[in-house]
């Protein structure tokens, strides 16, 4: 991977840093909605099944 200060491509490497800000915020929001799920099970198994599609 290209370093910031010396790419030729800055906007590609801004939203390479939007992109990680994104995935950051939505490892943290799975966190989140999988410990919601684990303390009331029997209220979250749609939740559990439309987690259990994503990547």
């Amino acid at each position: 991977m290209v370093g910031v200060s010396n790419s030729p491509h800055p906007l590609l490497d801004s939203m390479q840093d939007e992109l990680k800000k994104v995935e950051q915020d939505y490892s943290e929001k799975l966190l989140t909605i999988e410990a919601i799920s684990e303390s009331t099970p029997h209220g979250c198994r749609h939740l559990n099944d439309l987690l259990s599609h994503l990547p």
